[in-house]
């Protein structure tokens, strides 16, 4: 399954920062090295053997969306649906 997440830019300031519109939350268990990640239209995730580098750049990224597309989608993560 695809998932592709839209963008939207938000003026902040004399800051332009996009925000992803398909990512609720996410969350971190450091000792299973799983995430989970709750999309707003397609359900909750569970990723397995992620690191902890990966799940703090996911929440540090200016888009998590495009973070997500690039960095966990395409990278052969195993996950299932859990939501």
């Amino acid at each position: 399954m695809e998932l592709i997440c839209p963008l939207t830019l938000i003026r902040i300031g004399l800051f332009i920062r996009k925000m992803s519109l398909c990512i609720q939350s996410s969350s971190y268990n450091p000792e299973t090295r799983e995430m989970i990640i709750e999309f707003i239209a397609r359900g909750t995730y569970k990723y397995f053997e992620v690191e902890q580098e990966t799940f703090d750049a996911l929440n540090g990224a200016v888009s998590q969306g495009e973070f997500f597309n690039l960095m966990i989608r395409d990278s052969g993560y195993s996950f299932e649906k859990v939501g």
